[in-house]
């Protein structure tokens, strides 16, 4: 781990593993032995539900399948991302495929039943904290990254429609588009 990231691990703070273990748990009604058997492989969460990285036995068992939520078109065999990313997934299967709704998710700790996973619901552990320096260096990374995507030269904008060149549009050419279809300057073809 670098030096300066600095992990809490007071008691009451899950690992993003722990969490998913305890929602697998509440999931399948506290029985570990149902958590074990678990039928559902399109869940994302299907191979952390022990709680731990999944080995090569879980990653092949789920590798033909696709994952929730499906409008993401995620296979088992294409995920190769970590608990975190599992997480965010689970989140925004249950909540309708929207990512406006998972930031807004009202099963925090506030609320009489709290899902497991709600600190991890952005896909970011809450319980990683990074130094001032690292987060200041980050920013002036992302500040460079800005700069370099601006284009180089100046947008030219045409001085008329004409300018454009819309000649071989076909439809345009004729009906009411016919007079800005045609360069500005060229005379209009009479029957």
């Amino acid at each position: 781990m670098p030096q300066d990231m600095h992990v809490e691990t007071e008691v009451g703070r899950a690992t993003p593993l722990k969490a998913v273990r305890r929602h697998c748990l509440s999931c399948c009604g506290g029985s570990s032995n149902e958590v074990k058997l678990c039928p559902a492989k399109s869940c994302p969460l299907w191979p952390f539900r022990h709680g731990h990285r999944p080995n090569a036995e879980d990653r092949a068992a789920v590798a033909d399948r696709q994952l929730y939520p499906l409008e993401r078109n995620l296979t088992g065999a294409t995920f190769q991302g970590s608990a975190l990313r599992a997480i965010r997934l689970r989140c925004i299967d249950c909540s309708g495929n929207s990512d406006s709704e998972v930031r807004a998710c009202k099963f925090g700790p506030d609320h009489p039943t709290p899902c497991d996973l709600h600190p991890f619901r952005l896909g970011r552990n809450p319980n990683i904290s990074h130094s001032p320096e690292r987060r200041e260096a980050a920013a002036e990374r992302l500040a460079r990254a800005r700069v370099a995507a601006l284009p180089t030269k100046p947008i030219e904008t045409p001085v008329s429609i004409g300018d454009l060149g819309l000649r071989g549009l076909g439809p345009l050419e004729s009906g009411p588009f016919a007079k800005i279809a045609r360069p500005i300057g060229q005379n209009r073809k009479r029957p």
